[in-house]
């Protein structure tokens, strides 16, 4: 029985207490600092490494799941990943105890951080580890598309050698258009320019003179829209915000274009989305993210995986074993720095 289903059903819990170079089993009361864990294994192993932690590591729980495990669990800490959401439901549930909250990669579009800051909980995340695992994504999905290769695996797979019939596209020569020139932005950008592949992004950027030093062009948005041959989503998801990549934008793309979204679903309209793709107004789609993302899947989001120009991902752009090595550290010494400066113990 897990930590969390002892604590609901109110047997006296134990937990694996973690410290330097140790982990046993003891009673919970023994440490102050207990931390839940959500699909983030390795920021738990890490926490063992920086001090005396009592952590409860779970995968695969709803939200509902968590506020239940806040209600019984004197939790002082959260570490969750994208499956979760952080909200005034969550902090309602801890009951006052939650000091801070962990997020175990790069958006904080799934925590309510303005709710957080109201109430004195701190929010930290892992700003660079994973980025260059997002951006090899964003290329290896472009390249997917590019030379048809999901079509070319359907095919064998169906006993057909149609090599006449999947001739696909180089990129090299090809513009790739950038939305959101951060990080990621850029170490795609980077990787880009290796393939031989014009980059452009934003003139409104807030990075323009970075943009500008590695060779990257920029132009309005309605000469990005129109000109890329590749398009790539890099840029956060701004809460209650509409899509950036709507009915009008896809309308403004090539018919040849290829979009990628490695960011955030709700930056693209995807019903839109489906319909230019069956309209064949737009070449190929790759997407990692989408707006839900749990099984069973949205019937939009299904028909949408389904299609034949669709390459798709179920939002593995950290999910590299380097990636959640980096994301693990970082977010665990942020986490107990955040602990140690007393936020945590009572």
């Amino acid at each position: 029985m897990s930590v969390i289903a002892l604590l609901a059903c109110g047997a006296p819990a134990r937990c694996v207490g973690y410290g330097p170079g140790r982990a046993v089993a003891m009673s919970a009361a023994e440490y102050a600092l207990r931390v839940l864990c959500l699909d983030s294994d390795g920021v738990a192993r890490e926490l063992a490494k920086l001090g005396d932690y009592a952590v409860s590591a779970e995968n695969g729980l709803t939200d509902a799941d968590v506020e239940a495990a806040l209600r019984t669990g004197d939790f002082c800490a959260l570490v969750l990943r994208s499956a979760n959401t952080c909200t005034a439901r969550t902090f309602d549930a801890a009951g006052g105890q939650l000091r801070v909250v962990g997020r175990a990669g790069i958006g904080l579009d799934n925590v309510d951080v303005r709710e957080a800051t109201a109430r004195g909980v701190a929010v930290v995340n892992t700003p660079t580890a994973s980025v260059r695992s997002v951006a090899e994504l964003a290329i290896a999905l472009m390249l997917a598309a590019a030379r048809r290769v999901p079509e070319a695996r359907d095919s064998l797979l169906a006993g057909r050698w149609d090599r006449a019939a999947l001739e696909g596209r180089s990129v090299h020569g090809r513009v790739l258009g950038i939305i959101g020139y951060g990080a990621i932005g850029e170490a795609t950008a980077r990787i880009a320019a290796a393939l031989g592949m014009r980059c452009r992004t934003l003139e409104t950027s807030s990075r323009r003179e970075m943009a500008l030093a590695h060779g990257v062009r920029l132009v309005s948005m309605p000469e990005l829209l129109a000109g890329s041959d590749v398009l790539s989503l890099h840029t956060p998801l701004a809460p209650s915000a509409p899509p950036i990549i709507g009915r009008e934008q896809l309308a403004a793309m090539k018919p040849t274009a290829i979009l990628v979204n490695t960011a955030r679903g709700g930056l693209v309209d995807e019903a839109a989305l489906l319909g230019a793709l069956e309209r064949g107004e737009l070449g190929a789609a790759c997407l990692d993210v989408f707006s839900r993302e749990r099984a069973p899947l949205e019937p939009t989001v299904a028909r949408l995986v389904r299609h034949a120009r669709v390459v798709a991902t179920p939002h593995l752009g950290g999910s590299t074993a380097e990636a959640r090595e980096a994301i693990s550290t970082e977010l665990a010494t942020r986490l107990h720095a955040e602990l140690a400066r007393g936020a945590g113990r009572q």
